[in-house]
């Protein structure tokens, strides 16, 4: 029966967090209503990893090697009380943003054409 695990798995869950939260590989963010700003109500987290590197090549055609991390959004809760109320689109969003130098990226066998 899993409920025998649940106490393994909070031990587990909780000495993994704590190692990547201080290896800056995981960032939780909470929601705390203003009536009771003690008690969280939702919350979000973003598991960060390193990314494989990519060939990435610039409008200007020069192209180099892309790498860095990538943000896995994970951890997404709000109780049921408080649901429908915008809270997880506060705290977590499927948006895909990219910063500005990598507005132009195109795979290096187009970086001749267009």
């Amino acid at each position: 029966m899993i409920s025998s695990a649940i106490p393994a798995f909070l031990v587990a869950s909780e000495a993994y967090l704590r190692e990547a939260i201080a290896g800056d590989e995981y960032l939780g963010w909470l929601g705390f209503p203003v009536e009771t700003p003690d008690h969280a109500v939702a919350g979000a987290g973003v598991q960060l990893r390193r990314g494989l590197p990519f060939p990435r090549c610039h409008p200007d055609g020069h192209c180099d090697i892309a790498e860095g991390r990538e943000a896995i959004v994970l951890n997404v809760y709000t109780e049921p009380a408080f649901r429908r109320r915008g809270l997880a689109r506060r705290l977590a969003t499927n948006e895909m943003r990219y910063a500005e130098e990598l507005a132009g990226w195109r795979f290096p066998r187009d970086a001749g054409s267009g």
